[in-house]
């Protein structure tokens, strides 16, 4: 069957009626995926604008920090935060009674209730001190030995001076936190071991 030229004209715009449809679709498509996402112009803020308008937001509430004081014990929100780690929503952080300021003027810890024990240095040395000491390798006592027990342990003697590297890859391989470690020098290593090998 021959197409005279009425029906060529007839499906050449069908068939640009058709193309158009799928296009038309396609872009429906496309602005209902993405367009929800853009912003429209007025609405659009460069990355270092968002930048700078967050720097600004700190500054102000480092500022307002600084002249308020919530808890209303003679120190300001920032101190609190920043500088003691106290609460700022409590006149007491720990709660013995002594308000924060009275505790800080008064030499006490005022995150330390006045009944515990809380020199968190003294712990963390003994913590370091008995991790050290766990790492001694232990060898039965001699049949000989001065106090006739038998099958008693006895630390082996081990070198009185052993540099931080030394220390600090003994204590990782034991297991010892490698954050609480990390805040440790080798110098002060050192000398921890030196008190506990005398």
């Amino acid at each position: 069957m021959q197409l005279n030229n009425h029906h060529k004209l007839f499906l050449f715009l069908l068939s640009i009626l058709g193309f158009s449809g799928i296009m038309f679709g396609v872009y429906r498509v496309y602005d209902s995926l993405y367009g929800t996402l853009r912003l429209p112009e007025d609405e659009r803020i460069s990355f270092t604008e968002s930048e700078s308008q967050n720097e600004t937001a700190l500054v102000s509430s480092i500022l307002a920090l600084q002249t308020k004081d919530t808890d209303d014990d003679g120190l300001t929100d920032y101190e609190e935060l920043y500088s003691y780690g106290t609460s700022p929503y409590l006149k007491d952080s720990d709660s013995d009674g002594f308000p924060d300021l009275a505790e800080l003027k008064g030499g006490t810890d005022p995150l330390c209730h006045k009944d515990q024990n809380c020199n968190l240095s003294r712990s963390s040395d003994t913590t370091i001190l008995n991790e050290l000491n766990a790492q001694l390798p232990v060898y039965p006592a001699a049949l000989d030995s001065p106090n006739g027990n038998t099958g008693t342990s006895l630390t082996a003697p081990v070198s009185k001076t052993m540099s931080g590297v030394e220390l600090r890859a003994l204590l990782k391989q034991s297991g010892f936190p490698e954050e609480q470690l990390n805040t440790l020098s080798d110098e002060e290593l050192e000398k921890k071991w030196a008190e506990i090998s005398l």
